[in-house]
């Protein structure tokens, strides 16, 4: 069984956790079309919920610990789009910044949810993050090359209009 998560909806399923201190089959995705899957469903979700109960200390520091981290990504945008907007070099580097640390975060959720769910509670059950987290990050990164190969252009115009300006 796999559970393939974006920032967004891990976000989501994280808020949730903390909030009702459970789970429910809905956050997990898991299928119910006939009896026999919903029991096992009900099953799954009810070891899932005790092991989460036995590590619920643990567990909460993870979850705002990572709740967190998404708000200081969404400074480090936020920095960067403001830098950007004043025209200063350096703006790359807070969207760099926040796309790696993105990626990183829910590297480690995902593993850290996978690895306790295996461990306690079903050996098949995993946790993934989604092709759209993948297609966030390299597209933040070719936005910085873009934005690298924009400014030695700038320097370039700048440096010959400033080369003419001298010769004349």
């Amino acid at each position: 069984m796999e559970i393939s998560e974006s920032h967004l909806s891990l976000y989501r399923l994280v808020s949730r956790y903390r909030q009702n201190k459970r789970l429910q089959s809905s956050n997990l995705k898991l299928p119910a079309k006939n009896k026999v899957q919903l029991f096992m469903d009900d099953l799954i979700l009810y070891l899932v919920n005790s092991e989460l109960n036995v590590h619920e200390g643990e567990l909460q520091q993870i979850t705002q610990i990572y709740q967190l981290s998404l708000w200081i990504i969404c400074v480090l945008y936020l920095l960067g789009v403001a830098l950007l907007l004043f025209n200063r070099y350096w703006s790359w580097l807070p969207f760099v910044l926040g796309a790696a640390s993105a990626s990183g975060f829910q590297v480690f959720i995902t593993h850290t949810l996978t690895e306790m769910v295996q461990k306690e509670v079903y050996s098949k059950m995993l946790f993934t993050y989604s092709w759209g987290s993948w297609a966030g990050f390299l597209l933040a990164l070719a936005g910085h090359l873009f934005y690298l190969d924009v400014c030695r252009y700038r320097a370039k115009g700048k440096a010959n209009k400033n080369k003419e300006a001298n010769n004349n």
